[in-house]
């Protein structure tokens, strides 16, 4: 009995299941939970999270199941590398995400490289920071590589990235409502401070009548280290 490519911690899909390994793109695509335990293959796994990585850098979700994927196989090189891609998609921005992953990973860094995230936690890194080591990074230009880098992208004339609410409703005006979830959602892993942000998607759950979303929604904001706003809280009456 093959096991399926994905067990998810504290999710619909039992660790141990009837399906056979399937394709990454179709389990790990719009997955909600930060945490993938991978049975087999991992290689395939991660190979599609650099994929998402290189084409959306600011897909900040992406970059936390890349990170938990490798400190769960105690991939040092892979930690270190996803840490640093967060790191210089994030820039300054971001620090109590930044933060929190690189406590969380702390047991698997080395104290260079440790130290090297320490210091730069307040002054961000960019693709150009001088490493303390060498890492298989997907944005930093240290590495010849064809991949596009996190400053070409931030140099193009398209807005969506810098605004996540400009870009939620540009989805909703064409209709596409799940883009629009997973871009508010995203940015309120980053940060849940943004009561507007946070009003816009609550409002899609009650409308669309999603509480297992909601109720995933808080577990990843939870993960990720934040508390929950009483704004966040109190909305779980209404959505019963």
């Amino acid at each position: 009995m093959n096991k399926p490519l994905i067990d998810i911690v504290d999710g619909q899909i039992p660790s141990a299941g009837v399906c056979p390994p399937a394709e990454a793109v179709f389990i790990v695509a719009d997955n909600p939970d930060l945490f993938l335990t991978v049975g087999s293959p991992t290689k395939q796994t991660a190979a599609y999270l650099d994929h998402r990585i290189t084409r959306n850098p600011l897909e900040l979700r992406t970059h936390t199941q890349r990170i938990y994927l490798h400190l769960a196989n105690n991939n040092n090189a892979g930690v270190y590398a996803g840490l640093l891609d967060l790191f210089i998609a994030l820039e300054t921005k971001g620090l109590s995400l930044r933060t929190h992953l690189l406590k969380r990973c702390s047991r698997i860094l080395d104290p260079v490289q440790k130290n090297f995230f320490q210091v730069h936690l307040e002054s961000g890194i960019t693709s150009t920071t001088p490493l303390a080591e060498t890492a298989d990074s997907l944005l930093h230009k240290g590495l010849e590589s064809a991949l596009p880098l996190i400053s070409k992208i931030r140099s193009g004339s398209s807005p969506r990235h810098s605004d996540p609410l400009a870009e939620a409703l540009d989805y909703l005006e064409y209709g596409q409502l799940e883009q629009a979830m997973q871009t508010l959602e995203t940015a309120l892993i980053d940060d849940p401070s943004s009561r507007t942000l946070m009003q816009e998607l609550l409002e899609l759950y009650k409308q669309a009548g999603l509480p297992d979303r909601y109720h995933t929604q808080s577990q990843a904001m939870i993960q990720a280290g934040h508390s929950l706003p009483n704004l966040w809280i109190a909305f779980e009456e209404q959505i019963r």
